[in-house]
């Protein structure tokens, strides 16, 4: 792709977009709260006035109808000298002057109520004279009443008295005359009182008269006030109609002016829509014409002339998003539609879900097969790695992707998997490599494996791709955490998962798809339409995803990345680069010292780091090397003779370098005569092999008589103690499986030496190097002397021998895909101690170069190795010459003794092989 940030773009225009629609949407919404307020308002002040209105008019008519009524009862039952009469006459003016608009009333009736209220004061005088002769009268009656009983029974006895003894003198009965003296003296009684009686009765009588006329006249003055207050609740009335019709007109106006309002706003802001619209058109049609140009679409006559791509892109494209009114969107705008290529950022930090109904998974599987192959075409061949899983499809959705294992089968990991132990198996071994990369690539130092990439240089990671079928399909409850545990932890680490999930299909026990909602982009499928709904931050939209290409272009493009991939997945990191990073540089080379261990740079790891082969301390003294054919293995030799050789002189290192092959692999060493092989064979023979173990476990013994003469354990107490010199030996076998291959005395010799070289070396400064292509056979060197050799080396191999040279558990060698790609495990191949790297490269050409420089060292410092060089070449002809010179060798070497500059070996003349040629170098 192009310079162009498109997901800037994409982004920038998505939500310019989302807020263009959120800003109108917001402004429509304010526009009409606004309208709706003030329109709510207006009403109800409207409401609130005519209320007032009303409840004014009500009130002052219902007051005057009431205190009419009230006059009109107080003025009916108006009795004349009543005790009460007071209050009431004064109530009944107090009345007047709490009508509504009472004052007014007052005063235009202020002569009538004038009238009245002298009446009324009339009539309280009156009436205060007759309460007065009332209460004077009361008195009065009480007295009239006692004395009338005095009176009673004074007569009553006076003649009754007079009857009993007139009885008394006539001898007559009493009982008649007693009687008739009582009725008697009630009779004269009562009429002594009468006259007192009717006075009280007949005294106020005078004043009645003039009260009546007073009542009289008030009722007249009162009917007239009710006359009046007829005419007041009119007025009221009218006024109350006159109100309301002007609060009905003012309202009419207020709402007018508010809807004129509302529509100017209204219409600016859909100008304003309008226009901002336009812009993102004229925009989104410029990123249109951007992303055909860098991202062609299928059918473009681009991919007539397609070449791999060189970059990583910014964005895949996938499909179209269209906008506009749909049934998922009620927000959307009538005429706000649009359409613009979809693309997703690369790298991402999620995941992808295809949430479907089961109808609809082959189409999206089918649409799936555009997304990886613009994935395939995007990204720089060898730079992409594909997991298939196909529960249902049992790879037929992948098929098109699989021609790439012609090429490389670790580009789609060989193939697509079905079975639920597969299924736990690849995924165990994803989880695998997202440990790697966390705990020996990012560590603290990169956020994203895009950061360590950027810093890598050759040993850039690929990127790795999970596609996932049918999900839940065949998915146990273990390959559901793993899974989710790769969704989480993947993206920063390049693993990123596709997932098409039918959401019909029951999930795991305990499961909840949402987990993987989490931590992935999630398409839902859109009803009827074989489209998806794309969720955006501010607003959603339809995705619709690209149909592959034709097939032709399909095939093409597919076989153009699957060759480049092969020549890309070959990293070469300079081994001048790694001298650099381990600080080894010329000035440097020759003047280590092994008195405490060998430490040597084979490569780097990571970005910044570099591997080194350490020997000699701790428990790290022997070493074993096993790849497959192409993994680099020969290389890995080469790299370490020659850094042993560039960092310490043959003073301080001698070599027995064995090998094994059918090959010419060391032959190099003996042609540049390397001053620190003791001894060079080349496609050797057990035999010899077995003498040259024979020579190291005679040196040995001399060592340890030279140890216990100092009084020492080990040789870097020897050489404190003695200051002299002694070289570390390197044996190093490649192909040391051949001892192996026949059951007998000569493979039980080498056994038996081998194991004691392991196991009593380490003391006096011996260390094994072994090399193989596999560890799995028949007969091979016994487990408990491998055992002994902590240092283990694996390049590519197959997860039987991973688990052989690293440990049972540990099968990390299998997931190397690369030449020259190792695992360097100091652990006794314990998986703790996994530390991945890449072996540096070394061509011929510049390996020569620098055996050329070694001797030039050599002889610059004036070495001269005591013994001669032993070269032994199986496939050379016999030549009795170098047969004798190799006599005379061998019996020098035979009573050799161990001085300051270096060991002599005995290599037994009868071992030699009239097969081969071996000679002796001066």
């Amino acid at each position: 792709m192009s310079e162009i940030n498109f997901d800037e773009m994409q982004t920038v225009l998505m939500t310019q977009f989302g807020e263009i629609i959120k800003d109108n949407n917001q402004v429509k919404l304010d526009v009409e709260r606004r309208y709706n307020q003030e329109k709510q308002q207006a009403t109800d002040s409207y409401n609130y006035t005519a209320k007032e209105i009303k409840s004014q008019f009500d009130s002052d008519t219902q007051a005057i109808n009431n205190k009419n009524r009230e006059l009109s009862s107080y003025m009916n039952n108006l009795s004349i000298c009543s005790s009460k009469s007071k209050e009431k006459i004064s109530y009944i003016f107090d009345i007047f002057n709490i009508y509504p608009s009472g004052e007014s009333f007052v005063q235009k009736n202020r002569a009538a109520i004038d009238a009245l209220k002298s009446y009324f004061n009339q009539a309280d005088d009156f009436s205060g004279k007759i309460n007065s002769c009332i209460n004077n009268d009361k008195k009065t009656v009480k007295s009239l009443l006692a004395l009338f009983f005095i009176e009673f029974f004074f007569l009553w006895i006076i003649t009754g008295t007079i009857a009993k003894f007139f009885c008394y003198l006539n001898r007559i009965d009493d009982t008649l005359w007693i009687l008739s003296a009582a009725i008697f003296s009630f009779v004269v009684s009562i009429s002594i009182e009468f006259n007192y009686i009717f006075t009280f009765y007949l005294k106020p009588k005078k004043y009645y008269s003039h009260i009546l006329q007073i009542t009289i006249e008030a009722k007249e003055i009162y009917n007239e006030c009710v006359q009046k207050a007829d005419q007041l609740i009119k007025n009221e009335e009218r006024l109350y109609n006159e109100r309301m019709a002007e609060n009905e007109k003012k309202h009419e106006k207020r709402i007018q002016t508010i809807e004129d309002n509302y529509e100017n706003i209204r219409q600016t802001a859909q100008k304003e829509f309008e226009a901002k619209l336009a812009e993102l058109h004229r925009r989104i049609s410029a990123y249109k014409q951007a992303v055909d140009t860098s991202s062609p679409r299928w059918d473009d006559e681009f991919w007539q002339s397609w070449n791999v791509a060189s970059k990583l892109p910014d964005m895949i494209r996938i499909g179209e998003l269209t906008t506009g009114r749909w049934n998922g969107d009620k927000s959307r705008i009538k005429d706000c539609q649009f359409s613009m290529p979809a693309l997703l950022p690369f790298p991402s930090e999620q995941g992808i879900l295809f949430s479907i109904n089961g109808e609809e998974r082959n189409l999206i599987a089918k649409q799936l097969q555009s997304l990886l192959l613009r994935l395939t075409a995007s990204i720089p061949p060898g730079k992409l790695r594909f997991t298939f899983i196909d529960p249902v499809g049992l790879g037929q959705n992948a098929a098109a992707f699989l021609h790439l294992a012609d090429y490389d089968e670790s580009l789609v990991t060989t193939k697509a998997w079905s079975e639920p132990r597969h299924i736990e198996q690849r995924l165990g071994e994803l989880t695998e490599h997202i440990e790697n990369v966390i705990q020996k690539y990012l560590r603290n130092t990169y956020k994203t494996i895009e950061e360590f990439n950027s810093y890598a240089g050759e040993l850039t990671e690929p990127y790795r791709f999970l596609i996932i079928n049918d999900f839940p399909a065949n998915f146990s409850e273990d390959a559901v955490r793993r899974l989710i545990s790769i969704l989480q932890n993947g993206p920063r680490c390049g693993i990123y998962t596709i997932i098409i999930c039918d959401r019909e299909k029951n999930m795991p026990h305990r499961f909840d798809i949402r987990n993987i909602g989490r931590h992935t982009r999630v398409f839902h499928s859109y009803e009827n339409e074989n489209q998806l709904i794309w969720g955006a931050r501010d607003f959603k939209c339809l995705l619709s995803l690209d149909e592959p290409p034709a097939q032709e272009y399909f095939n093409t493009i597919i076989s153009q990345v699957g060759k480049a991939a092969v020549a890309a997945m070959r990293v070469e990191v300079p081994f001048a680069k790694i001298l650099e990073k381990a600080g080894l540089s010329p000035e440097a080379w020759q003047r280590g010292s092994t008195a405490e261990e060998i430490r040597i740079p084979l490569g780097p790891v990571g970005a910044n780091r570099v591997q080194f082969l350490e020997l000699g301390k701790g428990t790290s003294h022997h070493a074993l090397i096993a790849g497959k054919i192409g993994s680099g293995k020969s290389t890995l030799l080469h790299v370490l003779i020659v850094n042993l050789a560039l960092t310490y002189s043959p003073d301080e290192v001698q070599f027995y370098l064995i090998d094994f092959k059918k090959g010419v692999e060391f032959k190099t060493y003996a042609a540049h005569a390397l001053p620190h092989a003791r001894v060079i064979a080349i496609e050797s023979e057990r035999e010899f092999g077995l003498s040259v173990l024979q020579d190291l476990d005679a040196l040995l013994k001399r060592r340890g008589d030279l140890f216990r003469k100092a009084e020492v354990a080990d040789l870097k107490n020897y050489r404190r103690k003695t200051s002299q010199i002694m070289p570390r030996i390197i044996l190093l076998v490649d192909e040391f499986q051949e001892f192996f291959t026949e059951d007998d005395p000569v493979a039980a010799k080498v056994s038996q030496i081998l194991d004691r070289l392991v196991r009593q070396g380490r003391a006096f400064g011996v260390h094994i190097i072994l090399g193989s292509q596999t560890l799995a056979g028949t007969y091979t060197l016994a487990r408990s002397t491998i055992d002994q050799m902590a240092v283990r080396i694996a390049l590519q191999c197959s997860e039987t021998d991973s688990r052989l040279i690293l440990s049972d558990d540990n099968a990390a060698a299998r997931l190397l895909s690369r030449p020259g790609e190792a695992i360097y495990n100091a652990a006794n191949g314990l998986v703790e101690g996994n530390n991945p790297f890449q072996v540096a490269w070394l061509p011929d050409e510049e390996r020569d170069q620098y055996l050329d420089k070694i001797n030039a060292l050599a002889r610059q410092q004036n070495f001269a190795f005591p013994q001669s060089q032993i070269v032994f070449e199986g496939n050379a002809p016999a030549a009795s010459s170098n047969y004798r010179a190799a006599e005379t060798f061998f019996r020098l070497a035979g009573r050799a003794d161990c001085h300051q500059r270096g060991d002599c070996g005995a290599v037994p003349a009868a071992k030699r092989q009239q097969s081969g040629d071996c000679r002796a170098r001066r």
